[in-house]
C-alpha cells in the first residue's frame, strides 16, 4: 500500500470508529428534543424548501413516499409542521413548518453544534479549518 493510500485507510479507519459516538451523542439531542434524526432532517428539508410537497420530500431525503408519509404525519400530530390543500391541485396537500417546529429545529442544531464544538476543544484552528474542508468534501453536496 502506497503512502496516499496509506493515509486513506487509516483516515476511514479513524472515521469509522468516530462515527459510532457521534451517533450516539445526536441521538441524546434527538431524546431531549423529542424527534427522531429522519423527523428533524424532514423537518429541516420543509424548513429549507419552504412549502414543499411529499413525493419532492421523499426523493430529497431518499426515502419511500410511505416513509416520508409516516414522518410528516408525527410531526404533524407533535404541531411542528402543518398541512394545507394546494389550491391548483388539491390531491396533495403543501407543507409548512410551524412557529413550535422552528423552535425544535434551533434548538436541535444549537445543541448538536455544541457537542461538537466542544469535541473538537482540543483542535487549533488550523486543524478545525482543515477538518471543516474535508467534511465539505465529504458532506452531501459533494461531486463523489
Amino acid at each position: 500500500m502506497n503512502k496516499e493510500n496509506t493515509n486513506k485507510f487509516r483516515a476511514a479507519q479513524a472515521l469509522h470508529q468516530t462515527l459510532p459516538k457521534l451517533d450516539r451523542l445526536m441521538r441524546q439531542t434527538e431524546r431531549r428534543v423529542g424527534a427522531t434524526g429522519g423527523q428533524l432532517s424532514a423537518l429541516a428539508a420543509i424548513s429549507e424548501f419552504g412549502r414543499d410537497r411529499l413525493h419532492l420530500l421523499a426523493k430529497h431525503e431518499g426515502v419511500s413516499r410511505p416513509t416520508m408519509s409516516r414522518l410528516v404525519n408525527a410531526l404533524e400530530a407533535r404541531g411542528l409542521i402543518e398541512k394545507q390543500t394546494d389550491e391548483v391541485d388539491r390531491r396533495a396537500p403543501r407543507l409548512s413548518i410551524t412557529q413550535v417546529g422552528r423552535s425544535v429545529l434551533v434548538e436541535s442544531c444549537d445543541e448538536r453544534t455544541r457537542i461538537l464544538m466542544a469535541l473538537m476543544e482540543n483542535l487549533t484552528n488550523e486543524e478545525c479549518a482543515t477538518l471543516n474542508e474535508c467534511l465539505r468534501k465529504l458532506g452531501p453536496h459533494s461531486k463523489n
